[in-house]
């Protein structure tokens, strides 16, 4: 009795949770969970599937017409990790049918697996790793250990470094500066700093910095935000004459490095400043970012950095709120998005001199994200009630574009396709399939891996029983 009630009670949940109508339900045994890859005249996705076994991840291949899926070479769990475009393949983590994590690469053909060393546990790969000819990716081993890797795309090859820099984790990100190539990795006291690569092996000086982030190249110097240990030690106090001792560079700072030396840009203001550098850009010559400020409440500004002093934007348009400095460069202008107090979002546009607020059509719409150019107009993505829109900027005015059912929407940054956006959308039925944006209407693209299940009489009939 009591098993009959939990399969009355899961069924009648499943069937509300699925929303049902006319006794048809769309189930898909995968879904979409990434962005599109453009690699030789196809778009590929990582896709998550479902069998009997539990889940499984491959590659799903859309040659704007249909979606097809890549055989997996053996019967592991798959692609684990992002896909990175690499020396005309695509290379990925895998793990294999032994649950080992190992390097594969995709020719257009088929999935290669990579001969790699056994004792790999984890992969972390990235579009910023790669550096002459190599792509250099983070791995942790069996032994919780952090290691560089590197892959020429022949072999897997080791990177040396001395146990006296206590590496507690690396970023697989390596920027170039004066012809030197550093890299970020992070040591046992959680401290982000820079090491250079040479030939194959890390090199660390005392002058190279620490606590490192947000770095950006900038008149071939790297600019990063600088955070001293006294400062983080001390900055959830509410001790202000504690705070107001410390050094001046005990504040977040605009730091320099120019591949030998550390340099430091003052502050413009002398109140507490509690960030600098978020959303890092480069525009008209300069470095913006977002900067933020404690005067009784946290203040968020944009400021800018021309190689000689920081400026703060001015904004006279008498709106409180919250800057999400994420900006987006089209047409010249900076856009991102402002929430002010009452929780009424904007679209903000800088053209290098003033700033302009753009009214959000929804009055309880938050956010813009995932921007692309497509038909010489700026589209992204626009939230509300958790559900995501397409929509685009049209003469000051944010155009909204219907979705095509009632599911909650977009996911992911839309890639432009053959004339079309084409971006993972989750319908009404839970489900996650691709759709494409033609310029007038979302389509939804058929799934193989949908099908229609149908709720049979005789389980209604025991349920009115």
């Amino acid at each position: 009795m009591l098993s009959r009630i939990f399969y009355t009670t899961f069924l009648l949940s499943f069937l509300i949770a699925t929303k049902a109508q006319d006794n048809k339900i769309y189930v898909s045994k995968g879904r979409f969970i990434s962005s599109g890859i453009k690699f030789q005249g196809n778009l590929y996705f990582r896709y998550e599937c479902t069998n009997d076994s539990g889940y499984f991840y491959q590659l799903a291949k859309y040659d704007g017409d249909k979606v097809e899926f890549i055989p997996n070479p053996d019967s592991g769990r798959g692609i684990e990790e992002d896909i990175v475009l690499f020396n005309n393949n695509l290379i990925f983590g895998y793990k294999n049918k032994e649950k080992k994590n190992q390097l594969a690469k995709f020719d257009g053909h088929k999935i290669t697996l990579v001969n790699t060393p056994d004792s790999l546990t984890l992969l972390f790969l990235n579009t910023s790793s790669i550096f002459k000819n190599k792509i250099y990716f983070s791995v942790i081993t069996k032994s919780f250990i952090w290691q560089v890797f590197f892959y020429d795309g022949n072999k897997i090859g080791n990177i040396d470094y001395s146990d006296s820099l206590h590496i507690k984790a690396t970023f697989p990100e390596i920027i170039s500066c004066n012809g030197k190539a550093f890299i970020r990795y992070m040591d046992s006291t959680n401290s982000t700093n820079l090491a250079m690569l040479v030939n194959d092996k890390i090199v660390y000086k005392k002058n190279f910095p620490s606590y490192v982030v947000n770095p950006i190249l900038y008149h071939n110097k790297i600019y990063y935000t600088y955070f001293n240990t006294d400062w983080i030690k001390n900055s959830g106090s509410s001790n202000k004459e504690k705070m107001k001792a410390l050094q001046d560079y005990s504040l977040p700072q605009l730091a320099c490095f120019d591949g030998e030396n550390i340099s430091f840009i003052k502050n413009p203001e002398t109140e507490e400043i509690i960030n600098i550098g978020a959303g890092f850009c480069i525009y008209r010559d300069a470095i913006y970012f977002e900067y933020t400020k404690y005067t009784g409440g946290l203040n968020t500004s944009v400021a800018k950095y021309d190689g000689t002093e920081i400026k703060i934007l001015e904004d006279n348009s008498s709106k409180e709120g919250y800057y999400a400095f994420s900006p987006i460069k089209f047409h010249e202008c900076l856009y991102w998005s402002f929430q002010q107090k009452d929780a009424k979002h904007y679209l903000i546009r800088y053209d290098g001199i003033q700033l302009t607020y753009i009214e959000n059509p929804d009055t309880d719409g938050i956010g813009y994200l995932h921007s692309v150019e497509y038909n010489n107009q700026l589209f992204f993505l626009c939230s509300q009630h958790e559900k995501e829109s397409l929509a685009y900027l049209k003469e000051d005015k944010i155009i909204k574009v219907q979705n095509p059912d009632t599911g909650t929407g977009i996911h992911v940054t839309p890639t432009l396709f053959k004339g079309c956006l084409v971006f993972t959308y989750q319908n009404k039925d839970a489900g996650y399939q691709l759709a494409k944006y033609d310029g007038q209407k979302i389509i939804l693209i058929n799934d193989p891996n949908m099908e229609e299940w149908k709720c049979p009489t005789p389980v209604i009939e025991l349920i009115k029983q």
